[in-house]
């Protein structure tokens, strides 16, 4: 829900077969990822995160923030990531959980 109402209209970012997740708040991009989408995408971020410090949505925005500004898989690194996982991945709600167990 938290990733529909932020990305709006870009929210297929999630359908992709993988989608890459930030942990810890570091990232790196280029100024062509972030032009890559409307600036309403941003404003909508910042108002979903404007209202304090360390809140929920912090969290789910920090783990958006791969799937935003990565260079989506090309589908041969797609298909090799499906090959090496096997079964031991399922998509749940939109996004990919790997099990190891």
């Amino acid at each position: 829900e938290f990733a529909a109402r932020a990305l709006g209209s870009v929210s297929a970012l999630l359908d992709r077969p993988f989608v890459p997740l930030c942990y810890g708040g570091s990232f790196v991009t280029t100024a062509e990822r972030v032009r890559a989408h409307p600036r309403e995408t941003y404003r909508r971020l910042d108002a979903l995160l404007s209202r304090g410090d360390s809140i929920e949505e912090g969290h789910y925005a920090e783990r958006l923030w791969a799937a935003i500004l990565a260079t989506p898989l090309a589908p041969s690194a797609q298909r090799a990531l499906a090959r090496i996982a096997g079964r031991n991945y399922a998509v749940v709600g939109g996004v990919l959980g790997i099990s190891y167990t």
